[in-house]
């Protein structure tokens, strides 16, 4: 925490009974100088202890590799409009590099494969691609793996729910290790999962998500509750007009009992004011997803084919 100064207001009024430390024998301006320069270098510790916690992985905040904004320093430009970004959370769990090359651009048979030879050269463990199902041309003949295709839903706030549902409640810091043992139990059919050479660091990467969101990365969490058991979660993130949900699941044994949606009611109701429209992204392959979803009047507004690039094969090796 930051030390704390005498206000200047004190230092003028109230003489010392004692011989004073040799700071406050400064002028009043030079006082007031080095406790703005004791901040700052507070605040840059502060920054400093950020960025390890990205790349060490720790149980801390770590950025989310679906919003974690790149430094353009870890950013590698294979061509004008082909770039890959470090995703260093990934790293952390996976032995090695990992990148994941920018989306919004059409992706052409050369640009496929120079992105292959640069990682085949670099040691890269993992190559992440996001492409429409137009480009999967791009992708014959490669070691690229299709390992899901992720649909993007989205609904208008307009008439959202108005009032959160009982049973549901805010998250709040300490219940993060709760959400991050629901979430270690709960996926299947995510990349990370879907993938042979990833699965085996899928819990542990879906936990620490978990943690996270939980821990402040999520703009505002909820979790529903039986007691003072928590029992399913749904964290979401915020970006100018647009609210999506970035992570939600329930406890094994309480599934099939309308908590899911009542966890996403929740998220509609608070952003009602917030935001304009609410986006969420499920596997094609998650029908009750999907169902869900488009019950509480989410329609597609998109689809896309992920792709994986494990140069060295199985991570685990």
């Amino acid at each position: 925490s930051c030390p704390r100064f005498p206000p200047l207001s004190a230092m003028r009024s109230e003489p010392p009974r004692t011989p004073l430390p040799a700071l406050f024998f400064l002028t009043l301006g030079e006082a007031e100088s080095s406790r703005k320069n004791a901040l700052r270098r507070i605040d840059d510790d502060r920054r400093d202890d950020d960025r390890r916690s990205e790349i060490e992985g720790c149980r801390t905040i770590i950025r989310s590799p679906t919003t974690m904004t790149v430094p353009e320093r870890d950013t590698v430009a294979l061509g004008p409009a082909l770039r890959l970004a470090a995703q260093p959370f990934d790293s952390a769990f996976l032995g090695g590099p990992v990148h994941r090359l920018a989306g919004g651009t059409t992706l052409g048979h050369d640009d496929v494969r120079k992105v292959e030879a640069w990682a085949e050269g670099t040691g890269a463990a993992l190559v992440i691609a996001r492409a429409a199902s137009s480009d999967a041309a791009a992708f014959a003949g490669s070691r690229f793996r299709r390992v899901e295709t992720l649909v993007t839903l989205e609904r208008s706030l307009v008439n959202a729910p108005a009032s959160i549902p009982a049973g549901i409640r805010f998250s709040r810091p300490e219940d993060a290790e709760a959400c991050a043992d629901i979430a270690a139990a709960s996926f299947t059919d995510d990349r990370y999962h879907a993938d042979p050479n990833t699965v085996h660091a899928a819990d542990a990467i879906k936990a620490a998500w978990a943690r996270n969101d939980v821990q402040g990365r999520a703009d505002a969490g909820f979790v529903a509750v039986s007691g003072r058991a928590i029992i399913g979660f749904n964290l979401c993130l915020l970006e100018g007009e647009i609210a999506s949900i970035d992570l939600i699941a329930i406890a094994a044994v309480w599934r099939g009992r309308g908590l899911g949606r009542a966890l996403v009611r929740a998220a509609l109701a608070h952003y009602r004011e917030r935001a304009r429209v609410m986006q969420v992204g499920t596997q094609a392959a998650n029908a009750a997803s999907l169902a869900l979803y488009r019950a509480e009047g989410f329609v597609e507004v998109a689809r896309a084919d992920t792709w994986h690039l494990t140069p060295a094969g199985d991570l685990r090796a």
